[in-house]
């Protein structure tokens, strides 16, 4: 079973004006849709998707920013794998969309994201390892935001920030930050997992592969969507400022 970095495959078939599903066979699977060469939606087993992030959304505008963080908290974990991948054409979407990406600006997004991460806390292994509160502070007072505090509230479950995210339903993007940052200055520690029996295997999102710094292929060149509705350009604005709020 041959193994290709995502983004690379990506690049190849949107480069082609491909329309279908590129499905990852190996974790952390899912599958990435096309239309025309263009990225449209994303699936993930190990971010929440767009059903579990919609909740009393109902402007298209609402709309339309939850599909991005679907389509984002997907391919946040898929883009750098190396994994075994399967072109299914003519798969549609599961979901309607007005929004549709080119492969370019796609990847500078997760390129983004990552980097914001990174600087937040560079050990990406907290991302997936069982957090807690700290048990006191040293007299400092501290003001957290509504994320934060609902990840402090939940962090006694033994559960990583990455299954937060899924058990919450909110855009794991999001909650890995804000867990990076409580992380960084001391108000979230880790703690070890259990250790699975031999009838009990750990989960399949437990054992994601790790992210792989890859070489950018060409540039596919840039085409425009023709697709109605909010421009991506804009929702992706409104989404950064509301990343800077968290």
């Amino acid at each position: 079973m041959r193994r290709e970095n995502v983004r690379a495959a990506l690049e190849r078939w949107c480069s082609a004006h491909g329309t279908g599903a590129l499905r990852l066979l190996e974790p952390p699977g899912g599958a990435l849709y096309l239309a025309d060469g263009l990225i449209t939606h994303a699936e993930c087993p190990v971010a929440p998707s767009f059903h579990e992030l919609l909740s009393s959304a109902v402007s298209e505008v609402e709309l339309e920013m939850v599909a991005l963080s679907a389509l984002f908290g997907a391919a946040l974990f898929q883009l750098d794998a190396i994994v075994a991948t399967r072109f299914d054409p003519d798969d549609p979407s599961p979901i309607e969309t007005t929004h549709a990406l080119e492969v370019a600006a796609f990847g500078a997004e997760i390129d983004r994201r990552w980097s914001l991460l990174t600087d937040a806390w560079p050990d990406e292994r907290v991302d997936a390892t069982p957090v807690r509160p700290v048990p006191r502070l040293d007299g400092h007072q501290v003001a957290l935001t509504a994320l934060q505090w609902e990840i402090v509230a939940n962090a006694h479950r033994g559960l990583s920030p990455m299954e937060l995210a899924r058990v919450l339903g909110r855009d794991p993007f999001a909650v890995l930050l804000q867990a990076r940052r409580m992380a960084r200055t001391g108000l979230l520690a880790t703690a070890p997992r259990p250790v699975p029996t031999a009838d009990q295997p750990p989960p399949e999102r437990d054992r994601l592969p790790r992210r792989q710094p890859t070489a950018r292929a060409h540039q596919v060149p840039h085409r425009r969507s023709e697709s109605p509705g909010v421009p991506v350009n804009t929702l992706l604005r409104i989404r950064r400022g509301l990343e800077e709020q968290l």
